[in-house]
C-alpha cells in the first residue's frame, strides 16, 4: 500500500443509533481529521467506539457522509483471536517487517500459543500487523489497557513512527499528551475538536466552559438591572400617574 500523501478523514452531518436503542449517540455530527494522531474523549457511554467504528466502515451511518480515503484498519479493544494477516505477518522476510517483529517482540510461535499469550503479547501484535500493513488510516480502541509499563513503551515508541491519520480512543491522558496531535470531545450534543493532546484539549474546554459560564451569568446580571430598572420606572410612573389624580 501506498500511503496518499493528503490522507484525511471526514465526516459530514452523520447520524447514528444502535437498533436497541431509541436516542441517537450521533446526529448531524461533522469533523475531520488530517495526518498525525487524533484522540476521541469523553464520558463513557458516548459513542468513542462507535466514532471508530463508523470511520472504518464497521457499522454505517443512517445519515450523513464518511469519507475515510485509502487503507483503514481498525484495532479493536478486544484481543480475543489473533489477527487474520498473522501468519503472512511473521512468514514476511522484508526488512521493515523483521523491524515491527523485534521492535514490538512479536515471536515466530504467537499462533499457536495465542490462547495462552498476554493481553500485553496480543495487544503489541494486533498493532505490529496493524502497522505492517501500513494503512492511511489507523484506528486503534483502548491500544495500553491491560498492559505492563515495558509494553505501553513498545507501543507508544512504535505508534509514533505511524505517517498516516491516526485515530485512539483510550482513558491513557499521558499516552493522547504523548502521541496526539488534537483531541475530539464529545459531549452530547456538541463535539469539539481541540488542537493538542488530552491536558492541552482539556484546558481550553474549560477555559471555554468558564468563559461561557461567565458570559451567562453576566446575562443574567443584566437582566436583573434591566428588570429593576423596568420596576423603578413603572413605580415612578404610577406615583406620577396618582398625583394627577388628586
Amino acid at each position: 500500500c501506498v500511503m496518499t500523501t493528503r490522507s484525511i478523514v471526514a465526516l459530514r452531518d452523520v447520524s447514528f443509533k444502535y437498533d436497541i436503542s431509541a436516542d441517537s449517540l450521533f446526529s448531524g455530527l461533522s469533523v475531520s481529521f488530517s495526518r498525525g494522531f487524533s484522540g476521541i474523549v469523553g464520558a463513557n457511554g458516548v459513542g468513542k467506539s462507535s466514532l471508530l467504528q463508523l470511520i472504518a466502515g464497521v457499522v454505517q451511518p443512517e445519515d450523513g457522509v464518511v469519507q475515510a480515503e485509502g487503507k483503514v484498519i481498525y484495532c479493536d479493544q478486544r484481543t480475543d483471536d489473533p489477527p487474520a494477516e498473522l501468519s503472512a505477518f511473521l512468514q514476511d522476510t522484508d526488512g521493515e517487517a523483521c523491524a515491527l517483529r523485534g521492535r514490538l517482540s512479536v515471536e515466530d510461535d504467537f499462533p499457536e500459543r495465542w490462547s495462552s499469550l498476554s493481553h500485553g503479547e496480543r495487544k503489541r501484535t494486533q498493532i505490529a500487523v496493524a502497522l505492517w500493513l501500513q494503512p492511511d488510516v489507523l484506528a486503534i480502541d483502548e491500544p495500553t489497557n491491560h498492559i505492563d509499563s515495558a509494553a505501553r513503551k513498545l507501543l507508544i515508541d512504535n505508534l509514533q513512527r505511524y505517517p498516516g491519520v491516526g485515530l485512539i480512543v483510550s482513558h491513557d491522558r499521558d499516552l493522547l499528551d504523548q502521541l496526539c496531535q488534537y483531541c475530539l470531545w464529545l459531549e452530547p450534543p456538541d463535539s469539539i475538536l481541540y488542537k493538542g493532546g488530552y491536558s492541552q484539549a482539556r484546558e481550553q474546554r474549560e477555559l471555554e466552559r468558564e468563559t461561557s459560564i461567565n458570559a451567562r451569568d453576566q446575562a443574567k446580571r443584566e437582566r436583573h438591572r434591566l428588570n429593576k430598572e423596568m420596576l423603578r420606572r413603572r413605580d415612578k410612573a404610577d406615583s406620577a400617574d396618582s398625583r394627577k389624580s388628586k
